[in-house]
């Protein structure tokens, strides 16, 4: 669902891969990392097993320049 690679039980993870998200705030935390909540729910309605959508990321996790075509 959000990875362009085949992947198998065999494989070697982590993997590389892209979600859609909705950013929803910047803030640093207390050790000086630039962070990144974001809601995965909008525009494609991903959630984690356990059904979360909000996330705490780092900054330099996130394409700013990635676009939804």
């Amino acid at each position: 669902m959000v990875s362009a690679g085949c992947l198998w039980n065999d494989t070697s993870y982590p993997q590389p891969g892209v979600i859609a998200c909705e950013i929803m705030k910047y803030w640093r935390d207390d050790r000086g990392r630039d962070i990144v909540t974001i809601d995965t729910d909008r525009p494609w309605g991903i959630a984690a097993e356990a059904g979360g959508t909000v996330f705490d990321v780092l900054r330099s996790q996130v394409d700013f320049d990635a676009t939804i075509g």
